[in-house]
């Protein structure tokens, strides 16, 4: 893979901090960035906040760590926000700037003039509206201003032999509840332990749909069969309905990105 349009990007900012999210996107350029400015020149940073799957964090600490990345944390509460904690359609872009100004702050106590995101180029600013606050705070997307893709961010991770390449996406678990529907951390913590059960199960590219006492659970299309063999169907359904669900319901189209958002 050609890296020069990115490098050159990031050898004209001299000195980054790396919004880290454990994530596919973010991880790749996190190693670019080592390896173009060197670790002196680079800091990531993870937040840990209400809506991170379980695990995401930690996982995240090891991955940048066996990299050779200088990572630091910070714990913020987007639930505080009662964009966030009512799940309005507002709510990417206020957690967003909750999260950058953290970040922008941390950068400059440390002399770092770039903050970076890992948003790639076949990312909308439709279907993604926290790309507006990022707009707004001058946060630099040098994946997207590369014109490099997810698929060409796993192609290239896959070539470099590093491990991240072929991790299933994972979003803000804000998307598990309809919009307008208000959610705690309670709330959210019970769909994130649902998820895990059917992760524990070897289900993977899976989501937990909640609507109060009754979920909806999205696989992908080829692996619906699965879910209704006897054995795994009810297990399935005595895990959660031990977690309080009243209703476990199969979502016959399978998973797809932005089912709750209308």
């Amino acid at each position: 893979m050609n890296y020069s349009p990115l490098d050159s990007i990031l050898r004209n900012m001299g000195k980054v901090l790396v919004a880290f999210s454990g994530g596919v996107d973010s991880a790749f350029l996190l190693w670019r960035s080592l390896q173009v400015l060197g670790r002196e020149s680079v800091t990531a940073v993870m937040v840990d906040h209400s809506l991170l799957p379980p695990g995401e964090l930690e996982d995240g600490i090891k991955w940048a760590s066996g990299i050779g990345a200088p990572i630091l944390t910070v714990r913020l509460d987007p639930l505080s926000l009662p964009e966030v904690s009512g799940n309005d359609p507002s709510r990417c872009y206020q957690c967003k700037r909750l999260l950058f100004s953290r970040l922008r702050e941390m950068a400059r106590e440390r002399g770092i003039p770039w903050v970076l995101d890992g948003t790639n180029a076949g990312d909308s600013p439709e279907a993604r509206p926290g790309m507006k606050a990022l707009a707004e705070m001058d946060i630099r997307s040098p994946l997207r201003e590369a014109g490099l893709t997810k698929e060409m961010v796993r192609e290239a991770l896959r070539e470099e032999g590093l491990s991240v390449w072929n991790k299933a996406s994972s979003t803000c678990l804000a998307t598990r509840f309809p919009v307008g529907t208000r959610i705690g951390r309670d709330d959210v913590l019970r769909a994130a332990r649902g998820e895990a059960i059917l992760k524990e199960r070897g289900l993977v590219g899976i989501r937990l749909r909640v609507h109060g006492d009754v979920v909806r659970i999205e696989v992908p299309p080829e692996k619906i069969k699965l879910l209704v063999e006897d054995d795994i169907r009810a297990g399935i359904v005595s895990d959660l309905k031990g977690l309080g669900y009243r209703f476990i319901t199969l979502d016959m189209e399978g998973y797809r990105s932005g089912s709750m958002d209308g």
